[in-house]
């Protein structure tokens, strides 16, 4: 399956330098995830995951990583 690099963001904050990157990937066939390996899936469409964003708890880099996302806004 082949995976595509969209962007990557450094982060200065903590105890020494980090990076967190988003890379793309289509599966064939749709996503089959595990019950026993996470509580909730789905898909959002765009208007519930901006509302969400501010609902749901997130690690630090992801409204970040989120304004940054191509669908979503400037690389």
């Amino acid at each position: 399956m082949p995976v595509r690099h969209l962007f990557t963001l450094p982060r200065r904050d903590g105890p020494g330098p980090r990076f967190l990157a988003a890379h793309e990937a289509v599966v064939p066939g749709g996503v089959r995830p595990r019950a026993d390996d996470i509580s909730w899936h789905g898909l959002l469409s765009a208007t519930e995951l901006e509302r969400t964003l501010g609902a749901w708890p997130f690690t630090p880099d992801s409204h970040e990583a989120h304004r940054r996302h191509p669908a979503f806004g400037p690389v």
